[in-house]
């Protein structure tokens, strides 16, 4: 794994957007654990209640084409900066109404939408963000810094989230997680990059236009159907299996907060050493034969 501060990790735009990235995604990471168990230990939700939890975070990508039409035609930084700050300020109200004993489910239901919605947005928005801050020969290596970022924080993330839960309780603990976004939202404020948001011609029709012209790009092109069919498989039944497993794991076998982070984060471990390997994969397997075996491995896991 090489971690020399050479090339991109130079580059300061490169590194206030890594630096963001990673904050982003440990407040994802922390929140993904810390606000279902607020669920569970403070509202004792139901398996049902637990399985709307997890759905509501994930209904938001059933919009995510017209997300992405929107987030088209204007430019990415600042919806970036916004998605961090609503998902941080969504976490805020969690706390507060557990201090005025006006915590309940159906609040728990609202902010796990919020932030799936944001989620999306800051996704759909920071991947073509990135052409400006690096080269096209430089893609595959800023990824995988990216992924490297992603999988430290999907490794640490749920452990610590955790431990914070049990120091703190869950709706106090989601505190950290709005420091996370906001930090995050910091660090991409200060990125110094003009942007050229693409323009609408005379003679298109708008939004619907460009989405019928994605759509049918999309449902011509078989290597976009097969990834979309395997994200979509994955996403599913991982859905299927959060819905349970923190039920399971503190009502079942009765684990505390801090070792129930421990297990969620030691699922995640295998993933840091994949991303420092992504590179030197991809050249010598190729990036769709890579793909096709992570997706193999995870099923066989």
């Amino acid at each position: 794994m090489n971690l020399k501060f050479t090339g991109l990790w130079l580059q300061t735009d490169f590194k206030k957007l890594w630096a963001g990235q990673a904050s982003s995604l440990f407040g994802t990471q922390a929140v993904f654990l810390i606000l279902p168990l607020a669920a569970v230990i403070v509202l004792n939700a139901t398996p049902l209640q637990m399985g709307i939890v997890i759905a509501m975070g994930g209904l938001p990508a059933l919009f995510g084409v017209f997300l992405g039409v929107w987030v088209d035609r204007r430019a990415r930084l600042p919806v970036i900066v916004a998605a961090d700050v609503g998902r941080g300020l969504l976490l805020l109200a969690v706390p507060a109404a557990h201090l005025l004993g006006l915590l309940t489910i159906e609040l728990i239901y609202a902010v796990a939408f919020g932030i799936g919605l944001m989620t999306i947005l800051f996704q759909i928005s920071y991947r073509p963000f990135l052409v400006y801050i690096v080269e096209p020969h430089e893609l595959v290596d800023a990824n995988s810094k990216l992924e490297l970022a992603g999988s430290a924080t999907s490794a640490i993330g749920p452990g610590i989230g955790g431990v914070l839960v049990q120091a703190f309780t869950a709706p106090f603990a989601l505190l950290f997680g709005a420091v996370a976004y906001f930090t995050s939202a910091l660090l991409f404020r200060w990125i110094r990059v003009r942007e050229v948001p693409q323009q609408q011609s005379e003679n298109e029709e708008g939004g619907l236009s460009a989405l019928r012209e994605g759509l049918g790009f999309f449902r011509k092109n078989r290597t976009l159907l097969g990834l979309a069919t395997s994200q979509l498989m994955l996403g599913t039944f991982s859905a299927v299996y959060e819905a349970v497993l923190l039920l399971y794991l503190i009502r079942e076998l009765g684990l505390n907060p801090g070792i129930t982070g421990a297990i969620v984060a030691a699922g995640s471990i295998g993933s840091f050493a994949g991303a420092g390997l992504a590179t030197r994969l991809t050249g010598t397997v190729g990036v769709g034969r890579a793909m096709t075996g992570g997706v193999l491995l995870i099923g066989i896991s």
